[in-house]
């Protein structure tokens, strides 16, 4: 018993001289007046600081009430903040990002609570979503931000705010809008779609104008005599309506507006046929009329000579 109190008082005494600070040299475990400990290290300036190698077997649990925890490298390093689940959505999600000398954080990827990946944004809407400049994301989901029926998106360009997608590649189609596309060109001169080069195609089609060229078969239709067109030949060296090859040269050819205006002259060439044929059966009725009155006519001759011969 007597050997037992010595031995608490000495202990007590060795207690109250060191303040609490208890060390042990071998593992290098240290615990300072600051009440900061190391490991590794004798003079650790965080609350719990490791000196080397660490390995955690099992959960990692910190307060619910801390806002954020920081595993960085020195100044301007590379460095992960993980956000309590604490305030709002975008809080609770993990962020890779550095520190710089000042404490100031800047991220750089973000893995929210979700699931997605943002870079170059904390807010990502859609699995992968990289944020290239303000509104403007390439983005990676099955369906687009902001919604478009119907269509299931794999990756689009897009703004984030808006939910507007100016190009998108879908499961079973393409769509491109937001402004002109150029292939082998940025300069579209103003049409929705410019290809600089060849092209080819199975088929294409070309939306029907309004005013497709059937209006030549209505009865108010005033046909232009042949004597008109021929006029306007000798003049302008090219078809009515038809683009000359200087017009063709300089602006291009509109397809369908050309397809119009060559079934216009189709229709009008029927027209003319029509006419002709109509004029041609009137010649043949009169020939068959002439050649009757001649075959008349011959006969009275000849029975007029078999009359002078007996006389």
């Amino acid at each position: 018993m007597k050997t037992f109190l010595i031995t608490t008082i000495v202990f007590l005494a060795f207690a109250i001289t060191c303040k609490a600070q208890w060390t042990n040299t071998t593992p290098n475990i240290n615990n300072t007046n600051s009440g900061n400990v190391g490991i590794g290290t004798t003079s650790p300036v965080a609350k719990l600081d490791v000196n080397g190698a660490q390995r955690l077997n099992g959960d990692l649990t910190f307060a619910a009430d801390v806002t954020a925890y920081f595993i960085h490298g020195p100044a301007n390093g590379g460095a992960i903040r993980i956000r309590s689940n604490a305030g709002n959505a975008i809080d609770r999600n993990v962020q890779f990002g550095s520190i710089d000398n000042n404490g100031t954080w800047a991220s750089f990827m973000t893995v929210d609570q979700t699931g997605n990946v943002g870079i170059g944004t904390t807010a990502p809407l859609t699995p992968l979503d990289i944020k290239l400049t303000t509104n403007q994301h390439v983005q990676f989901a099955a369906n687009l931000n902001g919604g478009y029926p119907g269509l299931s998106g794999i990756v689009c360009l897009n703004d984030a705010n808006s939910g507007y997608t100016p190009l998108g590649f879908f499961a079973s189609n393409y769509y491109f809008g937001g402004g002109n596309v150029g292939i082998a060109t940025t300069d579209t001169k103003g049409y929705t779609f410019a290809v600089n080069g060849t092209a080819i195609a199975t088929s294409m089609t070309v939306k029907a104008y309004a005013n497709w060229p059937d209006f030549v078969f209505k009865p108010t239709y005033q046909l232009p005599s042949l004597t008109e067109v021929k006029t306007y030949i000798d003049k302008n060296h090219h078809l009515p309506d038809v683009p000359s090859a200087a017009e063709v040269e300089k602006n291009g050819l509109n397809l369908g507006e050309m397809n119009k205006v060559l079934m216009q002259k189709v229709e009008e060439l029927t027209l003319y046929l029509i006419e002709k044929d109509k004029q041609i059966k009137v010649l043949e009725q009169q020939t068959t009329l002439f050649q009757s009155l001649q075959k008349q006519i011959d006969d009275l001759k000849k029975n007029q000579n078999n009359l002078n011969h007996k006389n």
